[in-house]
């Protein structure tokens, strides 16, 4: 959580938290564009552009559930700003399988509809802010 020096007088100095720091709601990522309903579902909630997409250990929040959900909801979340990637692994071995060039072989997506050009989606194209109080809904939409 970012923190911002605060002089109060000459000689004190306070850390007070950011505006908006604190806040936290719920974040539901709904998928669509399934070829089948087998495999899993790889989900990861990014907030930093140097990860997204391609670190997802690096994932402020991640989640695999079963291809048949195709829902998560990630529940007290901080407000801020996120890019979420999604990958359909059909043959459930918990990795978004590539090619030798490393292209996706299995579905993916990002929020926003946000789609790469030589390469992955750009964070800027896929970010969105999340407020915290009232969910914040995502619907992403796969590719294959």
């Amino acid at each position: 959580m970012p923190r911002h020096l605060l002089l109060l007088a000459p000689g004190v100095i306070a850390l007070a938290a950011a505006a908006g720091a604190g806040q936290t709601g719920t974040l539901v990522v709904s998928v669509s564009g399934f070829h089948s309903a087998s495999g899993k579902l790889l989900v990861g909630v990014h907030d930093d552009p140097d990860a997204f997409p391609s670190k997802p250990g690096a994932a402020a929040r991640s989640a695999v559930v079963s291809a048949r959900e195709g829902r998560v909801e990630f529940r007290e979340l901080p407000s801020g700003v996120y890019a979420v990637a999604v990958c359909h692994d059909e043959n459930a071995n918990e990795k978004c399988d590539t090619n030798f060039i490393g292209i996706p072989t299995e579905g993916t997506g990002a929020s926003r509809g946000a789609v790469g050009r030589m390469g992955p989606p750009k964070f800027d194209d896929a970010k969105f802010s999340h407020e915290g109080g009232a969910p914040t809904l995502v619907e992403v939409t796969l590719s294959y």
